[in-house]
């Protein structure tokens, strides 16, 4: 009776087996099959080599090459005061810009003028003295040398010197009476007026600030990598004719339009900015308010400047929307297949890159979002420019 228990559940385990046998040796062979693999669409443009004229951007503020503090050299109340002298006016060179009251000056000139007329007369006095006891001297002892003092030297000396210092006092008291009229030291324009009319001043008092207007300058900040384009020898003091061969065009917004003017370099410094890691350029603009038919370039403008450097051919120029984190790109090649190529970076402009041609042929630069692909994916190129944006 155990046995016939024990038999049960094997028999019925034995059916299943069997059955799983048979549904498996009946189902349906299914072959395996490569999932379709779909083009990629991407946007591309067409690269060729050309010949580049390198421009390096810098940009920079307009300033005077001269710009000071008009103070007082004398003490006194301001008795007049130029109409020119409020900001934003311009003056010529030597032109009065401030008066200040005369009166203790003149005095100080007619005591200084008395005194000179004194010494003046004490000198002649002493002078005849002097002759009189030479005479004297002469005549009681002919040909021995006389004590200086029996010719009165020192007393003579002592006329001398007051007269001189006589004459020193009346000159400076000249110098500070035309100190009363204080003229501008250049050609320029008021920046700001810091005393006004009856307003008492001490001698080194500040009168207002003034800048020039004859030349402008602007400091122009260089990354040490574009110092190869400009045509200058690093490392060695440019001269002047050097100098000269560098142009450069300086471009600002005035009025709601975009104005360029021509600058001459006319220093390279040859220091190192600790700061930024940048070299300078500093340029110049000759008669900045007197520009003919162009309009006058402002001091304080912020300026764009491009400055025009050497020639290299054979160069690609790529939109920087291409490059990857890598500093790689994607191309299509000649058989729609996605590729990676590494580049060499030789300037970086705006929006732009120039690097050395290692592009095969056929190859079209992708400038859309690629994202995560295997190389040699098939693509679908969907807009197809003709060249890529050129400066």
């Amino acid at each position: 009776m155990k046995f016939i228990k024990f038999l049960i559940p094997v028999f019925f385990i034995g059916i299943g087996v069997v059955i799983a046998a048979i549904l498996v040796a009946l189902r349906p062979q299914v072959k395996p099959s490569q999932p379709e693999s779909k083009p990629l669409a991407v946007e591309v443009v067409d690269v060729s080599p050309k010949s580049w004229r390198h421009v390096v951007v810098s940009h920079g503020t307009v300033r005077p090459q001269r710009e000071i503090s008009l103070v007082s050299e004398v003490h006194g109340r301001i008795e007049w005061v130029s109409p020119t002298m409020e900001a934003g006016m311009t003056f010529r060179q030597g032109e009065v810009l401030f008066e200040i009251d005369r009166t203790d000056y003149r005095l100080a000139m007619s005591r200084s003028q008395a005194s000179v007329l004194q010494a003046e007369a004490a000198m002649a006095m002493e002078e005849a003295q002097a002759a009189v006891a030479r005479r004297e001297w002469d005549s009681l002892s002919p040909g021995q040398e006389p004590n200086p003092l029996t010719v009165r030297e020192p007393q003579l000396a002592e006329a001398k010197a007051r007269l001189e210092a006589a004459r020193a006092d009346l000159e400076q008291a000249r110098i500070n009476l035309d100190r009363c009229s204080i003229t501008a030291p250049f050609a320029g324009a008021v920046m700001s007026k810091q005393a006004d009319l009856g307003q008492y001043v001490r001698e080194g008092g500040v009168l207002g600030t003034l800048h020039s207007t004859d030349i402008y300058e602007v400091r122009l900040p260089v990354r040490l990598s574009d110092l190869r384009f400009i045509p200058l020898d690093i490392g060695v003091v440019p001269d002047e004719e050097k100098l000269a061969q560098v142009d450069v065009t300086l471009e600002g917004e005035l009025g709601g339009r975009t104005h360029r003017w021509e600058a001459d370099v006319v220093q390279f410094e040859s220091d190192i900015d600790g700061g930024n890691r940048m070299a300078t350029l500093i340029t110049r603009i000759s008669e900045p308010l007197q520009r003919g038919d162009d309009i006058p370039i402002p001091s304080g403008l912020f300026v764009r400047a491009e400055i025009a450097g050497i020639s290299s051919p054979g160069l690609l120029e790529i939109p920087r929307i291409a490059l990857r984190k890598d500093q790689d790109i994607f191309v299509v090649d000649a058989e729609s297949k996605l590729r990676i190529r590494d580049i060499r970076i030789v300037q970086s402009l705006d929006q732009t890159v120039l690097v050395e041609p290692t592009l095969s042929v056929g190859d079209r630069v992708v400038v859309s979002a690629v994202g995560q692909v295997l190389p040699g994916q098939q693509a679908a190129v969907t807009d197809e420019a003709v060249t890529a944006s050129s400066k």
